[in-house]
């Protein structure tokens, strides 16, 4: 039986929403305001969320952001039920990356119906997270460990045999050390994004669209370890215009391609990221002289072949296709002299 935490400081409103919820074969548990939920469910964790917002104690938007910083891989969808009608609450709560907000008064089928679609999603998604957890095994062991051992290795030498090295050696494993975190950061936020993307749960934004005026990428790149001393080569030129993307979608899109122009190109060689208007679309070029972008089939998990990936290319272009799909960006690979990477805006 799914189980859902009703959190409601009105306690003729709870009840009722219970007595709705047993009548439809749900189990509940009742909790008078956030704090007294986080009591209740401490060891015993709801497969969903019902709460008010206006409450004593813990409001709903705080008690929102500690159950989502729960370290579980079960996914609890959250709705707010609130008589909190105005645009900025409901931003608010989109923005936090709450799955529904229903307004007080409400009919009870349009309750019921919404819960029964949150339970439904939920299922696509853990589905969908059992299927990856089993694909990402397979991956993770050389991406990750690759770095580790350089890690492990320069820092368990700097600690038997410190007094050995020159000043010279020592810096050059520190440095080594520092490249080699990087590089894990990196895959590690890697596997963030694209896990978030495949289940649908990357963070949601009150603006689905962005100016190009907002855009300031080379902050974002200078944090990347394949671009960070690349940021002197990368030359921007966008044109002004409005495009139907979330600024954190936009952002990873541009940074993987960018990623993999600097992989594929010599230093000191122009990487160009040119924005133009085209017939009601807006296009976006990434030229780079050198190696060609790898360029294989998209499926799925293509990202998992060894021969293709050996620097996580497959990955940062398996999540530049998700995001293409999600927002339908016609996204071609040309490997030409000119262009490498084509994205046109509808």
């Amino acid at each position: 039986m799914e189980k859902i935490l009703v959190v409601e400081d009105e306690e003729s409103v709870r009840e009722n929403l219970v007595e709705l919820l047993t009548l439809e074969n749900y189990e509940c548990i009742e909790a008078s305001d956030g704090l007294d939920a986080l009591k209740k469910i401490k060891n015993n964790l709801p497969d969903l969320v019902i709460s008010d917002i206006l409450m004593p104690n813990l409001n709903g938007y705080e008690f929102y952001k500690l159950i989502n910083s729960i370290e579980s891989e079960k996914y609890i969808p959250f709705i707010f039920l609130t008589a909190r009608v105005d645009e900025e609450s409901i931003n608010y709560a989109n923005e936090l990356g709450a799955d529904d907000y229903i307004t007080k008064p409400f009919k009870s089928e349009i309750l019921v119906q919404r819960i029964k679609t949150r339970f439904s999603k939920k299922k696509q998604i853990e589905d969908k997270f059992e299927k990856l957890k089993t694909n990402i095994s397979l991956y993770i062991p050389h991406q990750l460990r690759t770095p580790l051992i350089a890690i492990l290795g320069y820092s368990e030498l700097l600690s038997n045999e410190f007094a050995n090295f020159t000043d010279t050696e020592k810096l050059e494993m520190i440095n080594s050390i520092h490249n080699s975190g990087l590089r894990f950061q990196n895959r590690v936020e890697k596997f963030i994004n694209y896990t978030e993307f495949k289940l649908g749960t990357s963070p949601k934004s009150a603006k689905n669209s962005i100016n190009t005026t907002e855009i300031n990428c080379l902050y974002k790149l200078e944090k990347c370890f394949e671009c960070r001393n690349r940021i002197n080569d990368i030359h921007f030129n966008l044109e002004t215009a409005e495009l139907n993307i979330t600024l954190h979608d936009f952002e990873i899109l541009i940074r993987e391609l960018i990623e993999n122009a600097c992989k594929h190109s010599p230093k000191d060689s122009k990487i160009n990221v040119i924005g133009k208007s085209i017939n009601n679309n807006y296009q976006i070029c990434i030229s780079n002289i050198g190696d060609s972008i790898l360029c294989e089939n998209f499926n799925e998990y293509s990202f998992i072949n060894d021969n293709y990936n050996q620097e996580g290319n497959g990955l940062g272009l398996s999540i530049v296709h998700m995001i293409s799909e999600k927002y339908n960006i016609s996204f071609e690979i040309k490997n030409d002299k000119d262009i490498n990477a084509i994205l046109i805006f509808n």
